[in-house]
């Protein structure tokens, strides 16, 4: 696979949340503008932005007062668009920050995860 294939994922807009305990990180090359992650924030803390996605349609931004990194947004987005990932005690990420990889489909089938199950993609 060539540099251009993952060209997308190169522009990113990244914020510092919780006081800067968190690092909220947006690809807008693969958010879609659903929405989906602003109506499942608990802290109501993601506002539409005036950067655009994929289709043209605006992103998402966190609000770093609101934010607490709670990685929910991240867990419900469809298109693996946000990543969150929290700074341990001296400012290194944490390791239950590591996020699944949002992988082609040729490179997922028949994989397996770190428990030894296998990855399925349950895509129509």
């Amino acid at each position: 696979m060539g540099s251009a294939t993952f060209a997308y994922l190169k522009k990113v807009f990244t914020t510092e949340a919780n006081q800067g305990k968190a690092v909220f990180t947006l690809f807008p090359g693969l958010c879609k503008g659903c929405g989906l992650c602003q109506k499942k924030c608990p802290e109501s803390a993601l506002n539409w932005s005036e950067k655009l996605g994929v289709y043209g349609t605006p992103t998402v931004t966190p609000d770093p007062e609101l934010c607490k990194g709670c990685r929910i947004c991240e867990q419900v987005c469809p298109d693996c668009a946000i990543t969150i990932f929290r700074k341990g005690k001296e400012g290194e990420r944490s390791s239950r920050s590591i996020k699944k990889l949002c992988l082609p489909e040729s490179s997922k089938k028949g994989k397996e995860n770190d428990a030894g199950v296998e990855k399925r993609d349950f895509r129509v």
